[in-house]
């Protein structure tokens, strides 16, 4: 396995002396749980969402990872995550990962990224855990749904995604990007039309933890939070830890054949 960087959260590295960004540190987002319980033991990442009412989407504390390797194509993105006992699911939807390919944006507010979040579906709360892109240019922002893993409060899962960019057609972006999405090691989604980026400058960016509550305005009654351990970038399978390991060693060429 071709570990690129794994984080444990025992601490919070300090913003400005790591290749992690807190953009919303100052207001105590994220926040260290001591004891968390994760099956990675120790403490993890804290992303609060404080009770009140809210006119417009609430986050929870952007934990991005800004030193992955210069003109990557092709990665893997893994990480432990529960949601607080006392979780409420936003009617709109609850955003988990961020991964960006552009540092500005254009009117929409679009930077070439994708997100992967929580949709509530009918009557399950929890809804679908969702890949969307949101594009700067064409074919514009779509979604695609992971499938109802009927995620449990206060219950720890291995999330893994697994992303290949476009090729580009002189200026324009093909059709053919890659995203694969693993829950407790079960794979949930696979696409191979995707378009990451819409620009030459098509490989992956800052990416990690962007928990977010909404789409719109809510209420909320009580506290609650995510919590995140054990993230790691891979440019193979990462695969739950603890699990069996995954051999991706490609199979000898075979000797001494013969055709009779």
């Amino acid at each position: 396995m071709a570990i690129i960087h794994t984080q444990e959260w025992v601490t919070l590295p300090p913003p400005g002396t790591s290749p992690w960004n807190y953009n919303q540190y100052a207001n105590g987002n994220p926040s260290l749980h001591l004891n968390a319980g994760s099956p990675a033991g120790g403490n993890a990442n804290r992303a609060n969402f404080f009770s009140g009412t809210y006119a417009t989407s609430q986050g929870g504390g952007r934990s991005m990872y800004s030193a992955l390797p210069s003109n990557l194509q092709d990665y893997y993105f893994g990480h432990w995550i529960l949601w607080s006992s006392n979780w409420i699911w936003h009617p709109v939807g609850s955003k988990i990962d961020y991964s960006f390919q552009r540092n500005t944006a254009n009117a929409a507010g679009n930077k070439d990224n994708f997100l992967i979040m929580v949709q509530p579906t009918g009557a399950n709360p929890q809804g679908t855990l969702t890949f969307t892109q949101q594009l700067w240019n064409a074919p514009g922002t779509q979604n695609r749904s992971v499938g109802i893993p009927n995620f449990v409060n206060n219950t720890w899962y291995w999330l893994e995604f697994h992303a290949t960019s476009n090729s580009m057609n002189g200026s324009s972006p093909n059709q053919d990007g890659l995203i694969e999405v693993w829950i407790n090691d079960v794979l949930r989604l696979r696409a191979t039309n995707v378009v990451h980026s819409t620009t030459a400058n098509n490989w992956f960016g800052d990416t990690g933890h962007s928990p977010e509550y909404g789409g719109g305005a809510h209420t909320l009654p009580l506290d609650q939070y995510i919590l995140f351990d054990h993230s790691v970038f891979s440019t193979t399978r990462i695969g739950i830890p603890g699990g069996t390991p995954i051999d991706t060693t490609p199979p000898a060429t075979p000797t001494g054949l013969q055709v009779s």
